[in-house]
């Protein structure tokens, strides 16, 4: 029997990754007070030019710990249930996992793109080699495995017969093997909407320090 163990989230080079690619696609954004007091922040985070491409719109109850996004990438609600500061939250969201966990709703929480999947079979292709399995056997089963990336995205659930009899084939146990996670990486969305609170929050608080600063 094979077992092969499993990666839920990715690791922490791909978040870095990831947290660079948002820096740079927000390094001309500003956060833009809309109203603010002691119980609720609501701010933009928008292109200084006026492009709405990639707008967020934060909503934080500060007293009951919710976070409402929405705007150009889709929309959310993150919940905390206990009272919670810009300044907490920004720190809070540096783990991406934990983030996620905190996500009540959303457009979109998980991708399973094709590139995705082929990663993914590969990685298990090589595991599976090294225990004694033919190649040529493990490239016929999962050239077709490719050809049913489409019901991939729709759950476990959605799983057709032809594509579970490949998975059993290996893993008998396979729906906590990697096989039940193909391709399943977390959305974009997710890190843009993070490292853009943390930026908005940090812009927030420079531009504060600039009004009090006295000369």
């Amino acid at each position: 029997k094979i077992i092969i163990v499993y990666t839920r989230f990715r690791d922490k080079t791909m978040q870095k990754e990831k947290r660079e690619m948002c820096q740079q696609k927000f390094k001309d954004f500003e956060a833009i007070k809309v109203a603010e007091n002691e119980q609720i922040l609501v701010m933009d985070w928008k292109n200084k030019n006026g492009y709405s491409e990639y707008s967020i719109r934060y909503m934080l109850d500060k007293e009951k710990g919710n976070l409402i996004i929405t705007g150009d990438l889709g929309a959310g609600i993150a919940s905390w249930y206990n009272s919670l500061y810009p300044e907490k939250l920004a720190s809070l969201l540096n783990d991406i996992g934990y983030f996620k966990s905190k996500i009540q709703c959303c457009t979109e929480t998980y991708t399973y793109r094709y590139k995705d999947i082929e990663e993914d079979l590969m990685s298990i292709k090589k595991d599976l080699i090294l225990d004694g399995y033919g190649e040529t056997e493990l490239e016929v089963d999962f050239n077709k495995i490719l050809s049913l990336s489409t019901y991939i995205d729709g759950g476990v659930g959605a799983y057709p017969n032809d594509l579970t009899e490949i998975f059993e084939k290996y893993d008998r146990d396979w729906q906590q093997s990697e096989f039940a996670y193909l391709g399943r990486r977390v959305s974009n969305r997710i890190y843009f909407w993070a490292v853009g609170f943390q930026m908005a929050v940090d812009d927030l608080l420079r531009k504060e320090q600039r009004k009090n600063t006295v000369f």
